[in-house]
């Protein structure tokens, strides 16, 4: 068995301890937590990419059902070869009903252009909840980035058609804020917008 093959076993048997430990408690986490590094034979370790930079202290980025298809994500440099195990986003509330989202890996392009990287689409389910939890979502699929820019997004692509009129509450997903600049854009073929704040994506991988 490959090197590659028993970090990946290990990440998921670790993913399952740390998610059932955690789960009597206020935080839930979907799909587990990634320990910060793991070591095999002194050379191999998983490690994130796109740092969120610091956290704004009380502040909270809202997507609303408003901006369905609307992405929002980093840039990250990547210096060597990097295997994605997964793809990590905390969310604090959510309110919209039956809510599913899409996380994507693009290839940034010398022209600015996106090329998708993914073969299998990462969606995710997002159920209404006032806990905070956070989503480690493995894809389904071996993805390798090679030395170059990448653009990891989220967005959401679904949200449930039911409308109770008697409610008149704020319909969205609220997230933890960080200053640390990101990107947006509001379909596929625009181009991206730089904000000064990020929501938090991270990649970890070896």
């Amino acid at each position: 068995m490959s090197v590659m093959r028993i970090m990946r076993t290990i990440f998921l048997v670790c993913a399952f301890l740390v998610s059932y430990i955690l789960e009597a408690q206020d935080i839930k986490i979907i799909g587990g937590e990634l320990v910060p590094a793991m070591v095999v034979d002194g050379n191999v370790k998983v490690t994130k990419l796109v740092g969120c930079g610091a956290r704004v202290a009380g502040g909270v980025g809202v997507i609303s059902s408003e901006s369905i298809g609307k992405e929002i994500g980093s840039i990250i440099t990547v210096k060597k070869d990097f295997e994605v195990i997964s793809i990590d986003l905390t969310i604090l509330k959510n309110s919209l009903e039956s809510c599913k989202g899409d996380l994507k890996i693009y290839d940034l392009q010398d022209d600015e252009s996106l090329k998708c990287l993914l073969q299998i689409p990462i969606v995710q389910n997002i159920p209404i909840s006032e806990d905070k939890m956070i989503y480690n979502v493995i894809p389904k699929e071996h993805i390798k980035l090679q030395p170059g820019r990448y653009y990891v997004s989220f967005s959401i692509n679904r949200i449930g058609s039911g409308i109770n009129k008697d409610d008149t509450s704020e319909k969205e997903i609220i997230f933890p804020l960080y200053m640390k600049r990101s990107y947006v854009r509001t379909s596929g073929s625009s181009k991206l917008e730089k904000i000064g704040f990020n929501i938090g994506i991270t990649l970890k991988g070896l």
